[in-house]
């Protein structure tokens, strides 16, 4: 039992780094994609005020 309550130990000590570098991965893409929205809804935003706007 203890073998394998040591072995379960270092696979979860092993699988806590990646899953940080994966976590950190999707917050900064997430923050991204999310910068990128709200860019192209004002660009959206504007189209559309310019475009109903007469000349």
């Amino acid at each position: 039992m203890k073998v394998l309550s040591q072995a379960f130990s270092g696979m979860a000590t092993r699988l806590h780094s990646p899953y940080q570098l994966l976590e950190s991965t999707v917050r900064a893409k997430t923050k991204d994609l999310t910068q990128a929205n709200h860019t192209l809804s004002l660009l959206y935003d504007s189209s559309q005020i310019l475009t109903a706007s007469p000349v």
